[in-house]
Parts: C-alpha cells; structure tokens; sequence
C-alpha cells in the first residue's frame, strides 16, 4: 500500500455518517454541519428501488436553494413546477424558478473528475450555478492516486463517499462508503488515494458571507427573504390544489 505525504496535510475536521430514514441518509443539513460547509447546505444519499411499480417521492416544496441530483445507477422520472419532465447567494434566492436536465455524457470530465457544477481543470459545466461554486464526482481504482487542487480562493471543502474506500493524506484512518468528510479551511491541497475502486463527489466553494435563515422546507439569508420564500411556497401550493396535482 503507497504511502501519501503532503508538505502540509488538509486536516479532516468532521467525519459523519448522517442520519438515515429508511432509503434515505442525510449527511449534511443546514442544522448539522451546513452552517460550516455553507453555501453547501443539504446532502442526501438516496438508495432507491423503484422496480415494480415502487413510487419515489411526489412534489415537495423548497425555496431558497439549488438543487442538484447526480444519478449514480439506474434511470429515473421527474417532473417539477417549471413544467419539465423526462443557488444561495442573496440575489438568486428569490428568482424565478429554473430547471436544467442533462444526459451523463454531457458531463465534462477533468481527469477522474467529472464537473457536475462550476469549473475545474479545464472542464466547465454546463449547469448555471453560483459563481465560485465547484462540484465534482470522482471515480478512482485500486491503488490510483488524485490530488484535488482547489480553484483561487475556495476554502471550504468535503467529500462524501459513495463506493470502496479512499485514504486522505494526513489521516489515520480511511473514507468509506456512506462517509462524509468536512476539511479544514484553506487553500491547500487534498490528496486521496483509493483502496479498492472508488468513487465520491467533492465540494468546494469560498467562504459563504451569509448567515442563514431556515424554515422547514427553505433556506434563506434572512428573515425577510425566508418569509417572501414561504409565502411563495404557499401559493404554489394552492395553485396546484386548484389543478388537483396536490391534495387539500
């Protein structure tokens, strides 16, 4: 097994596994670990059997945030209030709705890295999102060897492992499936070698400037802008009561 040395090791801050309610883990919630990792403030591991007929989930309302699902396996179905089927900063947390749906092979690849959101490597994604923000799935073999070289100015960082099992310079004990890892802040580099095939996505972004408001389904940078949220909540919601996609 190939030892890892780094200069100055980017030390592992918080190790979590999350909570799980039946097929799904919450790793990160604006509650637990989001005020840290901000403007990163939800992640969620969804194993999911939908053959024969098993429903996912029906229309459920947020504001205030970006989402974004990475389709690890399988196939899926969506639809959303933008009428499509098959962001955190203060002036995008109110905007009009938006949907963007791509195909994996649109996906640009930085070496192992796939850019699922913002730049890296060369590599930029076809995805609007936030400036600053970079999102990337990583897939390595056994024994393969990657270092993570932040952009200018991204100081925060984590990774959540999907598959196998990943060693970090500097720690003892290695990533495996389920985990999530928050890095210190800095600028510094990370270094993952992979024990066995593995795969998982990582985070990077500079430091959020904002504090944050939170309802139950919403994410905001104040009162005022959680309420404006919520209150659009609620009338789409009505909205789609008078077209009968949801029930009184």
């Amino acid at each position: 097994m190939n030892a890892i040395t780094l200069a100055q090791p980017r030390a592992v801050v918080h190790r979590t596994r999350g909570n799980a309610h039946g097929p799904i883990t919450r790793l990160l919630s604006p509650g637990r670990l989001g005020r840290k990792l901000k403007p990163f403030v939800f992640l969620d591991w969804f194993d999911l059997d939908l053959s024969g007929g098993h429903q996912g989930f029906g229309l459920h309302p947020h504001s205030g945030i970006a989402t974004f699902t990475w389709l690890i396996e399988g196939e899926a179905a969506y639809e959303d209030t933008t009428g499509a089927r098959g962001v955190l900063p203060a002036e995008l947390e109110l905007a009009p709705a938006e949907s963007v749906y791509l195909a994996p092979e649109r996906i640009p690849q930085a070496g192992p890295a796939k850019v699922l959101l913002g730049e890296y490597g060369g590599g930029k994604s076809p995805v609007p999102s936030p400036a600053g923000v970079s999102y990337l799935a990583v897939s390595l073999k056994d024994g393969e060897r990657w270092t993570f070289e932040p952009p200018a100015g991204h100081e925060v960082a984590w990774t959540a492992l999907n598959a196998g099992a990943l060693r970090v310079a500097g720690e003892a004990a290695p990533l495996t499936a389920g985990e999530l890892a928050a890095f210190a802040e800095s600028g510094e580099p990370i270094e993952f070698i992979a024990d066995g095939d593995a795969a998982f996505v990582l985070g990077s972004s500079p430091r959020h400037p904002h504090e944050l408001a939170t309802g139950y389904y919403s994410v905001h940078t104040s009162p005022e802008a959680l309420a404006a949220g919520e209150a659009e909540i609620a009338r789409i919601g009505e909205r789609l009561r008078e077209l009968g996609r949801l029930q009184a």
